[in-house]
């Protein structure tokens, strides 16, 4: 669907690693909207700065409450519960090449222009993607790595009925708004992050 256009607009709240090329994005686009939503924390924020280099006519953006996952063209739409990353845990790769997803997709004219309109106004209160969230995006990203071993070994082979589950420690983080320039978890101090461990 996508590799046969030139204008699109993806409102889809996760990414992840190798999605660009996945849906064949890695070309020229007349109009190319997307949506994300990077301050979760499961969007990846190297393929967020990936989709953003695409070139002339992309434009990328972030909205904090997105959760949806809308594929659009000007003649069809997919929708459902599919990410464009393996899912919006952080989870990558053929770990969880067995989850369930649930899609519809419609070239239905009325349908189209409900889901465009929808659409419309998630770009449009979206918010600009800065060095400054991107900074932010890329520390939320590799705090919450250490948690996929757990999961994959949970999914992987969930634990018998004697061996109970330890739950990892957990830091809840959040910013108070400003963000160094480097990237690294190192370069955030406590004059940015407030913590409570878990």
């Amino acid at each position: 669907m996508l590799r046969q256009t030139d204008t699109a607009t993806i409102v889809v709240a996760f990414w992840g690693a190798g999605a660009i090329d996945k849906l064949g994005l890695r070309k020229n686009w007349e109009s190319l909207r997307i949506v994300c939503n990077l301050e979760s924390g499961a969007c990846n924020p190297r393929e967020i700065e990936a989709l953003m280099a695409l070139g002339k006519g992309v434009e990328v953006r972030s909205d904090l409450r997105l959760h949806g996952k809308v594929y659009l063209t000007s003649k069809q739409v997919v929708l459902g519960s599919s990410n464009a990353s393996s899912n919006g845990l952080v989870v990558e790769g053929p770990v969880l090449s067995g989850w369930a997803e649930a899609n519809i997709t419609s070239t239905e004219v009325e349908l189209l222009s409900q889901v465009r309109a929808w659409c419309d106004v998630r770009f449009r209160t979206a918010g600009e993607i800065t060095p400054a969230k991107l900074g932010l995006a890329h520390v939320a990203w590799n705090a919450r790595r250490p948690l996929l071993s757990k999961a994959c070994q949970l999914i992987s082979s969930p634990p018998s009925g004697d061996s109970p589950i330890t739950p990892p420690s957990i830091v809840l983080s959040w910013c108070n708004g400003t963000a160094p320039p480097q990237r690294t978890p190192s370069a955030f101090t406590s004059a940015h992050w407030m913590q409570i461990k878990a």
